[in-house]
């Protein structure tokens, strides 16, 4: 008996749950494609694609470092702190 005072499931009994679950999904999967056909894809608006201005990149920056600074765990950048020995060169 299992821990529970249940029975342990059988082989079979674990294989039907296990198509139940899969055919579960497989309904989920087929009405969301149902429901989603004839809607339009909406793109992102352009403003995404541009830089940000310089006031909008320098509160994000000095919000990404205040995070790091808060965080008495969190390592320097990798990158600054990286260095390589040179160039790897393919056994021949």
């Amino acid at each position: 008996m299992a821990a529970g005072g249940e029975a342990k499931p059988t082989k079979a009994q674990r294989q039907a749950e296990i198509q139940q679950e899969a055919h579960a999904v497989t309904q989920t999967i087929e009405k969301t494609l149902e429901e989603s056909q004839g809607k339009d894809y909406v793109f992102p608006s352009l403003d995404l694609l541009t830089p940000p201005s310089r006031g909008k990149a320098k509160a994000a920056r000095q919000e990404l470092t205040g995070t790091m600074g808060a965080c008495p765990g969190c390592s320097p950048p990798l990158a600054s702190t990286a260095t390589s020995p040179g160039p790897y060169r393919a056994p021949p």
